[in-house]
């Protein structure tokens, strides 16, 4: 019985490992986010931080001091591609983080 007990929960382990976010790590980004005290785009790079949370790290800080800039959180996102910025998939980027990292918000 406990051998079994282990198995389901290690198989419900692995069902809670989220897939890998659509837009590979490192794609150059850029985030309207008026909590980061400018109403003009803001710079970075996709990355996912250590508690699993896809963030833009931006290129500089913000004028409010932050460093990084939820996708869930950010008013509007876009990702660069073929030298033209366009709307990042941003409801597929949030379905590949955790629930807690949904919610928006930024990183100090």
């Amino acid at each position: 019985m406990f051998k079994s007990l282990v198995l389901a929960a290690s198989a419900l382990a692995s069902a809670l490992v989220f897939a890998a976010s659509p837009v590979p790590e490192g794609t150059r980004m850029r985030v309207l986010d008026p909590s980061l005290g400018t109403g003009d785009w803001v710079e970075g790079r996709l990355k996912t931080a250590k508690d699993g949370c896809v963030l833009v790290f931006l290129d500089r800080k913000s004028k409010t001091g932050h460093i990084a800039a939820s996708v869930a959180g950010a008013r509007k996102v876009e990702m660069l591609q073929g030298g033209q910025w366009v709307a990042a998939p941003v409801s597929a980027i949030n379905a590949s983080q955790p629930q807690a990292c949904r919610g928006g918000g930024d990183n100090d």
